[in-house]
């Protein structure tokens, strides 16, 4: 909240709209935190958008791993777990880290501005 605060540099931010924006965040994290939890769960169909730039799906979690450790997705490869709202990096998925092939415990690079847009969380990626 007292950042909030600080960054509005003045602008004239009402108490409410601190509040209201510290709301929206916390909700934001909150929904993360879940989307994670969900995914450390290694049950359920997957999918994913390979190094091709191409969405492939549904994969039981071994195909996944399996598809990692051949080199079809790496640390910034974009997975979706069915009843999931949202995609993730790889490297988010716990369980999948060690199938990955990039440098062990390296976190994700940042993602290109020209890289690909996952699909919409809703649905899995539709084949193109």
């Amino acid at each position: 909240n007292e950042l909030l605060k600080a960054s509005s540099g003045g602008v004239g931010m009402t108490e409410q709209e601190v509040k209201d924006a510290q709301e929206a965040l916390d909700a934001s994290a909150e929904e993360t935190q879940q989307v994670l939890e969900e995914a450390a769960r290694p049950d359920g169909d997957w999918f994913y958008v390979d190094c091709g730039e191409q969405p492939v799906g549904p994969v039981a979690p071994d195909a996944l791993a399996a598809a990692a450790v051949q080199g079809a997705l790496h640390q910034e490869s974009w997975v979706f777990k069915d009843g999931t709202e949202a995609w993730v990096p790889a490297y988010d998925v716990p369980w999948l880290r060690p199938s990955l092939p990039d440098a062990p415990g390296a976190p994700p690079a940042a993602p290109r501005q020209d890289g690909p847009t996952p699909p919409p969380p809703s649905s899995p990626p539709a084949a193109s």
